[in-house]
């Protein structure tokens, strides 16, 4: 009798505490990083990195999104513009972790020749003070105000917009 009781207990805790897992919600749009990781591959971009990062600075955690690409040797980048918009989009779009601090499109290789911040200023970005010639970078609130709401649509390269070898 006393295993019955003891048996139906653990039934019972366990019923209780499943009722108070929580899960994550998913949100609607965006895409997985997964899913931008292939995108950025198919697209011709190598040596990419897609960081998602908590940075723990105290009591205060803070998160963002990093994305970081290369090209290979003989691509030629057609419209500057088109590619910086493409890139910080797809870190908005990414939808595993909300930031909540930045965004950023990094530059590797033979990008990191270009001014990227000259580039996102002449499209009217309200790049961060955080930003570097090679890293501009976006707060969370302005990519809201300039993308939408997080997690943003799947950005597509514009046709174009970089020539591979």
């Amino acid at each position: 009798m006393r295993s019955l009781r003891l048996i139906t207990l653990s039934i019972g805790v366990a019923a209780v505490l499943a009722g108070c897992t929580t899960t994550a919600e998913v949100p609607d749009g965006g895409q997985s990083r997964a899913s931008a990781l292939g995108d950025l591959d198919s697209t011709g971009f190598t040596d990419v990195e897609l960081l998602l990062t908590d940075s723990q600075n105290g009591f205060q955690s803070t998160k963002s999104t990093d994305l970081f690409v290369g090209l290979p040797e003989g691509a030629v980048i057609n419209d500057q513009a088109a590619v910086l918009d493409y890139l910080l989009r797809t870190a908005w779009s990414v939808s595993d972790v909300e930031p909540d601090s930045s965004i950023t499109a990094g530059f590797k290789g033979a990008l990191e020749d270009i001014d990227w911040v000259a580039v996102g200023n002449a499209d009217g970005l309200p790049l961060s003070d955080r930003t570097s010639a090679t890293n501009p970078t976006l707060s969370v609130d302005d990519a809201t105000s300039t993308f939408g709401p997080w997690p943003g649509d799947v950005p597509v390269l514009p046709a174009g917009a970089i020539t591979l070898p």
